[in-house]
């Protein structure tokens, strides 16, 4: 694992700064996506409400709105 970390931190670095820029925004929304989508779930698993804003915006990102 530590070879194909090194190997994908060189591929980054030889982006331009900008592209390391779209490309770190890109990775903090699918994180924040994905956690969301985990919190989501573990509120539906243990019988909970959803937050309207959280369906919201999945419900959005999902669908475009």
């Amino acid at each position: 694992m530590n070879a194909i970390l090194k190997d994908i931190l060189k591929q980054v670095e030889s982006l331009s700064i900008e592209d390391q820029k779209i490309l770190a925004a890109e990775i903090e929304k699918r994180a924040y996506d994905q956690w969301l989508e985990a919190e989501i779930q573990k509120g539906e698993a243990s019988g909970g409400e959803k937050p309207l804003n959280e369906v919201f915006d999945r419900l959005s990102a999902k669908y475009g709105g």
